[in-house]
């Protein structure tokens, strides 16, 4: 199957998200998605890791003004950095552009409570830029539902070389 032909692979996902429930946001950048989560999240709350000191400043706007916010400067690759500043989180979304995004994924599963759910952005030409995107996807794939299981994909449509991922353990 190829990658531009992806469209659904199983039945509508709703994602559990309720009003309170707590996200571990992992590549917050300037917080224009946080900002719509925390929107859905009025009584939940929303940690946001960045490490750009440079692009988090937005973020840090938003989060004087919406109190669900706590931006986190801090490198993905080691929660071991922040795990002291969160608590267990009902859903993970990881949008970020990194070679070893899936690692990345796998370091930060620590946060995430038992029946949780993870929304992975994954930007296939960041893991690879010579390989071809069916490729990285199906290794992609395999790799993830060694330890997680994959409850839906989708392709974004004005971005294919990026894939939804709706995981959960």
């Amino acid at each position: 199957m190829k990658i531009s032909k992806l469209t659904t692979l199983r039945k509508k996902t709703e994602l559990p998200i309720k009003e309170d429930s707590k996200i571990l946001y992992i590549g917050a950048s300037h917080g224009v998605t946080v900002n719509l989560l925390s929107d859905l999240v009025p009584k939940g709350h929303i940690f946001a890791v960045e490490i750009s000191p440079l692009t988090i400043q937005n973020l840090l706007f938003l989060a004087d003004k919406k109190k669900n916010i706590s931006p986190i400067i801090a490198d993905a690759n080691k929660p071991e950095t922040y795990k002291d500043l969160i608590t267990e989180v009902d859903l993970i979304y990881q949008d970020i552009a990194q070679k070893n995004q899936i690692e990345i994924l796998f370091k930060n599963l620590q946060f995430l409570k038992k029946d949780g759910f993870i929304i992975l952005m994954l930007k296939l030409k960041s893991i690879s830029s010579t390989l071809p995107n069916e490729k990285i996807f199906q290794k992609a794939k395999d790799e993830l539902s060694k330890k997680l299981k994959i409850v839906n994909i989708y392709v974004i449509e004005t971005h294919k070389d990026h894939v939804a991922f709706i995981l959960n353990q």
